[in-house]
């Protein structure tokens, strides 16, 4: 079919061919084309959202802006946790940067403490505005494993 496109695009001596052709890959591509007519950054976007899940937006914002923004954002997700965002951030721009090793995790986090000092709302954070959406978060509820007789 491309093959087909392209000698028929080159070996037209007037524009009704391509335009009769163009409508036809149009038809046979539907909604979700799987030819771009010109391979840029949202071209390149949509492919990689669709294959890991990330929203498209997410994958063209400015990354660097978002990333020197991480701080304040998490902060005002996240109430009287200033310490334990800055070293989130920091680890997360080092990874970022490209300074830690390309087959480790973004990073690894236990975040540890009494109920109710933001822990869950700190991975909900980081999964929002890192990962597109919380739906990207796992969860387990350790408390679940507390008694003996559960763990084994």
């Amino acid at each position: 079919m491309i093959a087909s496109f392209v000698n028929r695009l080159i070996s037209a001596s007037n524009p009704g061919p391509i335009a009769t052709t163009l409508q036809s890959l149009s038809t046979v591509q539907g909604k979700a084309p799987m030819i771009f007519p010109d391979v840029d950054a949202q071209a390149i976007a949509r492919v990689v959202a669709e294959w890991t899940g990330v929203p498209v937006g997410n994958l063209v914002e400015d990354e660097l802006r978002s990333l020197l923004t991480l701080e304040s954002a998490l902060a005002a997700r996240v109430v009287a946790q200033d310490d334990a965002i800055a070293e989130l951030a920091e680890s997360l721009r080092t990874a970022k940067a490209g300074l830690k090793s390309e087959h480790a995790p973004l990073g690894v986090f236990l975040l540890a403490g009494p109920s109710g000092v933001g822990k869950t709302e700190t991975a909900l954070a980081l999964a929002d505005l890192l990962f597109g959406g919380e739906a990207a978060l796992t969860t387990i509820n350790m408390s679940e494993y507390q008694e003996a007789h559960t763990v084994a």
